[in-house]
């Protein structure tokens, strides 16, 4: 996740940005994930699922968060995308670049006998 999470971490989520890198915890739970996300935007209080802001319904703040998750999702299938078809194009130039090497390092030992 190194290089595409800096990109994908900055969606205008909570502070709990880092937590994004949890999914792929063997110990990771939904649940701890949303309610940290849902306190981290002040939507829960005391992690008993009341309090929240301007009386925003829970089903709305989920849907929001969903939202959110879909996007995220949608940046890193983008940016998978972006990364593969930029190794596709420069494999045929890192083979011929490969190739030269071999061919100086034969050609440095071929002098060196």
């Amino acid at each position: 996740h190194g290089v595409m999470s800096a990109e994908l971490l900055g969606m205008g989520l909570p502070e709990a940005r880092g937590s994004w890198l949890t999914f792929d915890d063997e110990n990771f739970s939904v649940k701890d994930w949303v309610n940290a996300m849902l306190r981290a935007e002040g939507h829960l209080a005391d992690g008993s699922g009341s309090g929240g802001t301007a009386g925003e319904p829970m089903d709305v703040r989920l849907s929001v968060l969903l939202m959110r998750l879909q996007l995220t999702q949608s940046d890193a299938d983008a940016a998978v995308h972006d990364a593969s078809v930029a190794v596709v194009k420069a494999a045929p130039h890192v083979s011929a670049e490969i190739s030269a090497v071999h061919q100086q390092v034969n050609a440095a030992r071929d002098e060196l006998d």
